[in-house]
């Protein structure tokens, strides 16, 4: 998250808008409740925003962090993205599948989200347990990792036993929703969609 620190970040967008450069960045979703910040992202080149969203279910983004820090920003996730794309930066939102929670419903939300709130792009991975976090421990105590070779850690191979999938379904449900997002007429509509509101104001 390259904001985390907004103070010093309003002084480093200030230096990079003189390099007058165009960039993307890394942030959460929270930048969008911050004007001055958005204002200060657009003005210094920045054209898309990349947003770890890594769900649309209530119950999986609670059972990402303690805190329950995703949870409670879901319901504003659609105005939020849609505030940011106005100032004309695209958001490239970034969806986990593969989550204990997660569901054939789930997979089909997320498919959902990303068309209705016309996300600039997006990115879509497998739930990947890698050595030494919490989620590799958990799945090992349950005996339900099924690969350790290092080549198959690439967010897009499965290599847990998922709780309500096969790991065939899974995979599929992986392909099948970028067919469904990146298919040609979803990508034609997005374009005019950006076309009808952002012309002069371009994400990229």
């Amino acid at each position: 998250n390259m904001f985390v620190n907004r103070r010093y970040s309003y002084d480093l967008l200030k230096k990079i808008k003189k390099c007058k450069i165009k960039y993307f960045a890394q942030t959460d979703i929270s930048i969008a409740e911050d004007d001055k910040m958005l204002a200060l992202l657009k003005d210094s080149g920045c054209s898309i925003l990349f947003i770890g969203l890594e769900s649309v279910d209530q119950q999986t983004l609670r059972g990402i962090d303690g805190n329950h820090w995703k949870s409670k920003y879901l319901e504003k996730y659609g105005f939020y993205i849609n505030k940011i794309q106005a100032k004309g930066m695209g958001v490239l939102g970034a969806f986990i599948i593969g989550f204990d929670h997660d569901t054939r419903a789930t997979v089909d939300n997320i498919v959902s989200f990303v068309r209705s709130n016309n996300l600039y792009s997006a990115q879509l991975t497998i739930l990947t347990p890698y050595p030494g976090t919490e989620t590799r421990n958990e799945l090992e105590k349950q005996k339900r990792i099924l690969s350790k070779g290092w080549s198959h850690y690439n967010c897009t191979e499965v290599n847990f036993k998922p709780k309500n999938f096969s790991e065939v379904e899974l995979q599929d449900a992986l392909i099948k929703m970028y067919s469904d997002i990146f298919c040609k007429e979803q990508i034609i509509s997005n374009l005019k969609y950006f076309m009808k509101h952002f012309r002069g104001n371009q994400c990229a």
